[in-house]
């Protein structure tokens, strides 16, 4: 009853700090509540939301990965040069090859020679940055043809950007991926016990490569709707989108050392980042205030992670003020 209790409370904590931001932030300024404003942030909120499902993968499976900021630039250059010379189809599969791709290498580095992420995760976004600047020359990368690749980010259908569909599709995947299939049990023996896992029959090797692999084409798809939202590409367009992901999977609850994570909660904490970033900056605070955030709520959810005694005592604090 217990863990029953306490699954609740984190899933209702999440929507309860949701809608405390939205009414905190619709008093300060009525327009937040805004058709045209909500719609803003539901654009804002896609690119992060694909990336975190893909990175929830991973730290579900004990790893982390630093290198998607990067990886989402490198796609969308990609995607922008391959669109002018062999159309919108070649330029969509060429991303998702590379960022598979670029997630393979992670997944064999961490999976099978057993190094550690973030030392590999961190010397692979060093070595992405190289390459975009060879490959991009250190200019701004623009789409120069006509095609329907804007059509992901600016057209409509039924009122709402194809790309929020787009995101739908992939948190429905992810989760029947996570509840419904047998690699949602593997991801979070092997993120719970690579050992104990092995000795049940789990190819933990497998299951962490598959994850960078996911987590690959995450980027990859948050690479072709940046481009297609912008229609250019600057070298450094996917830099602090690691920590903006980061945020939202470790504000979601998922367990930093593996196990456990939920898509919905993933869902609710990429809603909670998107609207206290609009929030500032419809209250006209500093853009870069929501990095500051971003900081502060890392280093409490890791410390209340890393302290369940204290989790325990705030948890049950709330519940005795709510109980009143």
């Amino acid at each position: 009853m217990k863990g029953k209790w306490n699954f609740k409370w984190k899933l209702d904590g999440l929507l309860v700090i949701l809608l405390v931001v939205i009414v905190l932030f619709s008093v300060l300024n009525p327009l937040f509540l805004s058709m045209t404003n909500l719609l803003t942030i539901l654009r804002q909120i896609i690119i992060t939301g694909v990336m975190a499902c893909g990175l929830l993968f991973v730290i579900m499976g004990g790893n982390f990965d630093l290198s998607i900021g990067s990886l989402l630039t490198l796609t969308a250059i990609v995607c922008a040069k391959v669109h002018d010379t062999n159309g919108v189809y070649a330029a969509i599969g060429v991303a998702l090859i590379v960022g598979v791709a670029v997630g393979f290498v992670n997944g064999i580095l961490v999976g099978y020679l057993k190094l550690n992420s973030m030392i590999v995760t961190l010397s692979v976004q060093n070595l992405l940055t190289v390459i975009i600047l060879i490959y991009s020359e250190g200019k701004v990368t623009k789409v120069q043809t006509d095609s329907w690749l804007p059509y992901l980010d600016k057209g409509k259908f039924l009122f709402l950007p194809v790309s929020l569909y787009i995101y739908a599709a992939i948190i429905f995947w992810c989760w029947y991926l996570l509840q419904k299939k047998v690699y949602g049990k593997k991801i979070r023996a092997v993120g719970g016990n690579s050992i104990a896992s092995r000795f049940s029959g789990v190819n933990d090797r497998r299951v962490v490569l598959q994850s960078y692999m996911l987590c690959g084409a995450a980027a990859a798809i948050g690479g072709i709707l940046y481009v297609s939202r912008v229609m250019s590409v600057q070298v450094e367009a996917g830099s602090g989108y690691e920590t903006s992901v980061l945020t939202i999977v470790i504000l979601a609850g998922v367990r930093i050392t593996g196990g456990e994570g939920k898509v919905g909660r993933t869902v609710i904490a990429a809603a909670i980042i998107g609207c206290l970033n609009n929030g500032f900056i419809m209250i006209g605070l500093p853009y870069y205030f929501q990095w500051i955030v971003q900081w502060i709520t890392i280093i409490l959810v890791v410390w209340l992670t890393t302290n369940p005694q204290m989790r325990e005592n705030m948890i049950g604090r709330v519940k005795h003020a709510f109980s009143r």
